[in-house]
């Protein structure tokens, strides 16, 4: 099993110019920070795109529970997709 390893990182290919670090780098960003923005931004959503001069009880809810809210939608089509990708690799 060692000679394995030594076997496969001998044979690993060089990145000379860190493409695929910059890759994963720009990827990471791409990914994060409009997450970031979305959830560091509570109060301008809640105070000022959510503040109607009616309110009803739906509103002040969506109000009080916007985050877990924006969580759950930004969260499920990651995992729906996550398990079609999971039965599309075990066919």
């Amino acid at each position: 099993m060692d000679s394995f390893a030594v076997v496969s990182t001998a044979m690993s290919p060089n990145d000379r110019f860190y493409v695929v670090f910059i890759i994963l780098l720009l990827h990471g960003i791409g990914t994060l920070l409009p997450w970031n923005m979305l959830i560091n931004a509570d109060s301008y959503f809640v105070d000022y795109k959510l503040n109607v001069n009616e309110t009803t009880q739906t509103l002040d809810n969506y109000k009080t529970n916007f985050l877990s809210y924006l969580g759950i939608a930004s969260k499920a089509p990651n995992i729906l997709l996550q398990i079609i990708n999971m039965f599309a690799n075990t066919a």
